[in-house]
């Protein structure tokens, strides 16, 4: 797996390190990264006109799907 940081432009290799296919989700750890920028879901407000990239199985083909959009409405 390869991550690639949009305000940087790098490019780093990943380990799945943890999933949960029932709620889509997987923690992966970047090999060679520091100082990047991390959230806490649970303090971090997500706010209307706010850029986002959601990573998923959109399809379950077993292929993740990067769409970066912005946030237009919440709950």
């Amino acid at each position: 797996v390869e991550v690639e940081v949009v305000d940087t432009q790098k490019t780093y290799q990943a380990t799945v390190v943890g999933h949960d296919a029932t709620r889509d989700v997987a923690l992966l750890q970047l090999k060679n990264a520091s100082g990047l920028a991390t959230i806490t879901p649970d303090n971090d407000h997500v706010a209307l006109g706010q850029q986002l990239t959601a990573v998923g199985n959109a399809s379950g083909g077993g292929e993740l799907v990067a769409a970066s959009g912005t946030v237009t409405g919440l709950n």
